[in-house]
């Protein structure tokens, strides 16, 4: 099921689905580790003897879209019961923590009494062994701890009952069929594979609302967490000491008469309702997207989706150098320094040449910097191999140059001799004498090895960026990596124009013999060509390609869209079609009939095809890596990071970010 909200602050991110169940909780760093594994911490009502839980039929659920600050707002309604909830959400800035406030209203025709559920089916550390759960009675809630891993639940009230248990051990249930008849058992602790459920009392007069506050809180030790719920409660306390009810009710905004009028259980400060939320744009979804998954160490997660856990128990919490890249560019148009600043200080940390004869970058990372999982073999045929995508190494590059062209060198010092130049040389060395061109390397998709048109366009990107580089400094380099780049150019002009038809092709690739060998299959990366450059969009071969593209991988049904390449193999639900409609596809192909411009038709129909991507955005605007080519559902994970920042692109090529 997709997530439908995201919060992250750098060490803290939480994701909800569609039916308001947390499912991702991750910590120390976004993307590691998760809590949760699978799980779902969500909430469940009793009233006057009925319960249900809030995901369960009955329930009707409605995500708005998340504010410029991050802030949500969610109304959860179950008419049989009569019970309306309103749940206002939001990271803290600095802190480990996240806040929910959360309204019950009563819409029944007596006064009722309600219990509130909360159940924490934690898996700390991303395993269920040696856990500890217990009722802390200086917190005032639930403690998760193993480790280096503490995580409190807490109430600013305190919770009405409480009860922890054994559960996926066995046949043990744990808490939650305990929670289903109104009442918990009121066991503090337990240890191994455990659960636990709180629950808070509320007695409601007809069309009463009364709020509680709510926290998840994090740290590394028991006194951590102590401190941390100090520091929040000083925080909370300055904030009340200098706004009076009438200043917090004006400064809700359209939030202020639903929460402005409901009193927290004993009258206290809620730390989730800071101030009036920031207005939304068309980009807010998308910028929401990238900045929560945005780890402190400037390790950017693909997306943390682990619902994909199910195809092989692996998941895109990494860092991938390319998506990172090509994000980081996306950012730079809402003229902010900071986010490329990180990003590629972490880049610095995760080049090697001890190992391997070049610096060159793997093919992914874990949020700590560490290997990501890979398939790329280290040796082929008994003979060593880089296990490397050429492209991510020269993508880094090209972001760099982007980067201080709009900002300057301040914050990337000592990255020009310990980032930039080790992956210019590399690109430098890492060609074939013969034909100019650079040596086999993984595509794009990671799925085939050879020479590639899309490496190719962005092994002269990087290059050229390098040059740029190197000039901003007074580099006497500028000049050599310049020109190697226009001799990488030309042998791709050379070689990948197809010698009877015209046209580029996908990727060469050589046999034993010394022959090379085209591979003509229509691949939607191949528009980079014209997007990185390597074309000009006034030459012909630049719009024969974008024609030939979008005539071989355009989608024909219901939904439409450009899948990835012909015969796309990846979550593929249909034969009849080239492949699912990829979201990142369908806006490159806007980005080039822009770029082209060779009539008014080519500018309309690049509008109408970001309007595409704009249709499949799910309720709270966010976009999955692809959808289903008959009834436009999501697939694979969402939200992917690498689709938001294409959307961020497009948008303010065509002018229409509304920032």
């Amino acid at each position: 099921m997709p997530r439908s909200l995201v919060f992250g602050n750098g060490s803290l991110f939480v994701a909800l689905d569609s039916r308001h169940r947390i499912r991702e909780l991750t910590y120390p760093y976004v993307g590691l580790y998760n809590h949760l594994a699978g799980r779902a911490v969500r909430m469940g009502i009793w009233v006057d003897g009925a319960f249900t839980w809030c995901d369960e039929g009955g329930w009707e659920v409605h995500q708005s879209p998340q504010f410029a600050d991050g802030s949500s707002q969610t109304t959860l309604r179950n008419p049989h019961q009569g019970i309306e909830l309103l749940v206002r959400e939001r990271i803290h800035a600095d802190e480990p923590a996240f806040f929910r406030d959360i309204v019950v209203t009563s819409h029944r025709a007596d006064e009722c009494k309600t219990r509130v559920f909360f159940h924490h089916p934690l898996q700390l550390n991303e395993s269920d062994i040696a856990e500890t759960a217990v009722l802390d009675p200086v917190l005032g809630g639930m403690v998760h701890y193993k480790g280096p891993t503490f995580i409190g639940f807490c109430v600013d009230s305190g919770p009405s009952e409480v009860a922890v248990g054994i559960t996926g051990y066995g046949e043990q249930p744990g808490t939650a069929p305990d929670a289903e008849d109104g009442e918990l058992s009121n066991r503090t602790i337990e240890q191994g594979s455990i659960d636990s459920c709180m629950s808070v009392e509320l007695r409601l007069a007809p069309g009463e609302g009364r709020t509680i506050c709510c926290s998840i809180l994090c740290a590394s030790t028991i006194t951590g967490l102590h401190e941390l719920k100090e520091r929040l409660d000083r925080e909370a306390g300055a904030l009340a000491s200098v706004e009076t009810d009438v200043a917090q009710a004006s400064r809700l905004g359209s939030l202020g008469s639903e929460i402005g009028n409901a009193e927290p259980q004993h009258g206290n400060k809620c730390q989730s309702l800071p101030g009036a939320p920031e207005p939304r744009s068309l980009l807010t979804p998308s910028r929401v997207v990238i900045e929560s998954h945005l780890s402190s160490n400037g390790a950017l997660m693909a997306a943390l989706d682990s619902d994909i856990m199910s195809e092989n128990r692996a998941h895109y919490a990494n860092f991938w150098p390319r998506d990172g890249a090509l994000t980081l560019e996306a950012f730079l148009r809402f003229k902010e320094a900071g986010f490329g600043r990180r990003m590629l200080q972490f880049c610095r940390g995760l080049i090697n040449s001890r190992v391997w004869p070049h610096p060159f970058f793997f093919q992914k990372y874990r949020p700590d910097g560490t290997l990501g999982a890979s398939w790329h073999p280290w040796v082929r045929n008994g003979s060593p191999e880089l296990p490397l995508q050429e492209d991510e190494s020269a993508l880094i590059l090209h972001a760099m140059g982007a980067q201080v062209a709009a900002f300057g060198w301040e914050g990337l010092e000592g990255l020009w001799q310990e980032l930039a130049v080790p992956l210019a040389d590399f690109l430098v060395a890492y060609r074939d004498p013969q034909s100019g061109l650079p040596l086999p390397s993984h595509d794009l998709w990671e799925e085939r090895r050879g020479v590639h048109a899309f490496t190719v366009a962005s092994a002269v990107a990087g290059l050229r960026a390098a040059s740029e580089l190197a000039a901003s400094l007074g580099d006497s380099r500028s000049e050599h990596y310049g020109a190697i780049a226009e001799e990488v150019r030309s042998a791709c002009l050379s070689r990948f124009v197809h010698a009877g038809e015209g046209f580029v092709v996908r990727n060469l690739s050589q046999d034993r013999d010394g022959a090379w060998h085209e591979d003509l299959t229509p691949d939607s990366s191949m528009l980079h060509v014209v997007l990185l450059g390597l074309l000009s969009p006034d030459d012909p071969l630049a719009g024969s390609l974008v024609d030939r593209l979008e005539a071989g991988l355009w989608v024909d049904g219901p939904i439409g869209g450009m899948a990835r390449y012909r015969d796309d193999y990846y979550c593929r639900v249909s034969h009849g079609v080239p492949g699912n409609p990829w979201i990142i596809c369908t806006l490159w192909l806007a980005q080039a009939l822009w770029k082209l411009n060779r009539t008014p038709q080519d500018r309309t129909r690049a509008v109408e095809v970001f309007e595409w991507a704009l249709a499949r955005r799910g309720q709270t605007g966010y976009l999955p890596e692809q959808v289903h080519p008959f009834t436009g559902e999501h697939l694979s994970v969402s939200p992917l990071v690498w689709s938001h920042g294409e959307f961020i692109v497009t948008a303010s090529e065509l002018g229409l970010g509304g920032e």
